[in-house]
C-alpha cells in the first residue's frame, strides 16, 4: 500500500468522523440529510481514490471507477429522495430562532 493511499483513507476516515459527530450535532431531519448525503460522498471519493492507488491490477481500478461513479449518481439522488418524501408527508423545515440582543 503506497503513502499516498494511506493518507487518503485517512482523509476518508475523518471526513467520515466528521460526519458521524454531525449528525449528534444538528437536530434538524433536513440538515441531517445534507450532512449524510454531501459529506459521505465526499468521504467515499476519496476512499474510492484510495482504493486507486493500492490497486492490484488495472481490472480492478476500472471496477472501482464503476462504483464511484454510480455512487456519485444515487447518493445524491437518494438524499433528494429521502428528502422530498418527508417534505410531501408532511414534515416541514423548522423556523430558526432568533436570539435576543
Amino acid at each position: 500500500m503506497s503513502i499516498l493511499s494511506i493518507i487518503l483513507m485517512s482523509i476518508s476516515f475523518v471526513i467520515m468522523l466528521c460526519t458521524i459527530i454531525l449528525q449528534f450535532r444538528f437536530h434538524a431531519f433536513y440538515e441531517r440529510i445534507l450532512v449524510s448525503g454531501n459529506i459521505d460522498t465526499v468521504g467515499m471519493i476519496f476512499f474510492m481514490v484510495a482504493t486507486f492507488f493500492s490497486a492490484p491490477s488495472v481490472e480492478f481500478v476500472l471496477k472501482a471507477a464503476l462504483v464511484l461513479v454510480l455512487a456519485l449518481i444515487t447518493n445524491p439522488i437518494s438524499s433528494h429522495a429521502t428528502a422530498r418524501s418527508a417534505f410531501i408527508s408532511g414534515y416541514r423545515p423548522q423556523k430558526l430562532k432568533r436570539k435576543k440582543r
